[in-house]
């Protein structure tokens, strides 16, 4: 995107409909990052890791049942469970999960004992995570695309059998035994929560192997609530280890995001690591018409810039510098591990006022008065103060990013 297209999408909102000035700055910022943004954020990661998602957290249920008690009944015993899963080295899961059109989407999922995991999409997608070398990488055959993230984070847990070590306990109840593809089963309930969402989990334990042969999880998440995930399980099947490359296919366009370390050269300290924000100035000693060669001057060399040139990534410290070729710094945007799939740091600076990182929606409007127009999504909520050049974004109430435009 050249300088005389931003100019262009800029102008764009000075012919917004007045009743709708939000949308359309919304959608213009967005416009103007579209190829600009750091790695992408957890609230718009493909479909595939929200599968990665659920399924993890079923595990930890599963886990967590097995950690409990000894199962009522007295058949299984958890001390024999344990023994069972410890020789376990890998589990193979098929899943079904209610779209939301209703119909339903089928995928596979591979899981070995030292944490890789890779999750197969019915049209032929894929991810793979790697837990040990902290990179995750998605494949689309369809487009002949890959993206690899280094530096690779994940905001629930992935490594089945690392939960299995650690896990907590949770609440379980014992059902009435089951008939299953044949077989009488023993059926369990459990719940467990990640942060706002509870999820709730079913459970088929095939007595003589002692090994979980069937789980259902139900969504409690507000936005998607009563959404079903059914997974079958079969431990210690044949499967190449090759599965679980991280090496994008031969003949495939790779795309990079993330950094592995920050640059080792780079001197680190309170103005670099925690600057104060200073709504329509600037950060810290950067402000708002600097151009890059100055930014990079005052904060040192960034862990990653952009393909065109314009985006300084301070992953390591939590933020993220807009510099145009004309006119210099134009956006600084400050961020937390909760938005980010890559290993961020939360940013530690603060405003004047004392808003920093975990900030509920009431401490902002009390230091900036009612916001100029606030917009909800699911948990997500975004407060604007265009005079400001502000825009806030909470999540469940606490906030997790936050950017600083330049006000004419």
């Amino acid at each position: 995107m050249d300088e005389s297209e931003v100019l262009r999408r800029l102008k764009a909102l000075a012919d917004a409909p007045p009743s709708d000035p939000q949308t359309a700055l919304n959608r213009t910022r967005a416009a103007l990052l579209a190829d600009l943004k750091p790695p992408p954020s957890f609230w718009s990661v493909p479909t595939m890791t929200r599968y990665a998602a659920l399924v993890a957290v079923a595990a930890v249920v599963l886990l967590a049942l097995w950690l409990a008690s000894p199962f009522g009944g007295g058949n299984l015993a958890f001390a024999d469970v344990q023994k069972k899963v410890e020789q376990t080295k890998s589990l193979t899961i098929t899943f079904t999960q209610e779209g939301s059109d209703g119909k339903p989407q089928t995928g596979t999922a591979y899981a070995l004992s030292d944490g890789r995991l890779r999750m197969e999409d019915a049209d032929g997608s894929y991810n793979v995570i790697d837990p040990r070398r902290e990179q995750s990488l998605a494949v689309d055959p369809a487009k002949k695309k890959a993206l690899l993230i280094k530096g690779y984070y994940n905001r629930v847990p992935t490594d089945v059998y690392e939960i299995l070590r650690n896990i907590r306990k949770s609440e379980v109840k014992k059902l009435p035994g089951e008939q299953l593809n044949g077989q009488t089963t023993e059926v369990f309930l459990g719940k467990a929560s990640f942060g706002e969402i509870e999820q709730e989990i079913k459970v088929w334990v095939e007595p003589k192997s002692q090994l979980p042969v069937r789980l259902e999880v139900v969504d409690k998440d507000d936005a998607h609530a009563g959404r079903k995930m059914t997974m079958d399980l079969k431990f210690d099947q044949p499967f190449d280890k090759k599965l679980f490359s991280t090496e994008a296919p031969a003949g495939f366009t790779l795309r990079t995001e993330g950094v592995e370390t920050a640059p080792a050269h780079r001197v680190e300290d309170a103005a670099g690591s925690a600057p104060e924000v200073k709504p329509k100035v600037g950060l810290g000693q950067v402000k708002f018409g600097m151009t890059k060669e100055q930014v990079i001057k005052e904060l040192g060399e960034p862990d990653k810039i952009d393909q065109k040139g314009m985006a300084l990534d301070y992953l390591s410290r939590g933020y993220s510098v807009l510099v145009s070729p004309r006119r210099g710094v134009m956006m600084i945007t400050c961020y937390t591990q909760a938005t980010f799939v890559v290993k961020v740091a939360d940013f530690a600076g603060k405003t004047k006022e004392g808003i920093g990182m975990g900030a509920k929606s009431a401490d902002i409007v009390k230091a900036y008065g009612e916001s100029d127009a606030t917009e909800k999504e699911e948990q997500m909520t975004r407060l604007s103060y265009r005079k400001l050049g502000l825009e806030f974004t909470l999540a469940n109430d606490k906030l997790v990013e936050f950017s600083l435009s330049a006000v004419p």
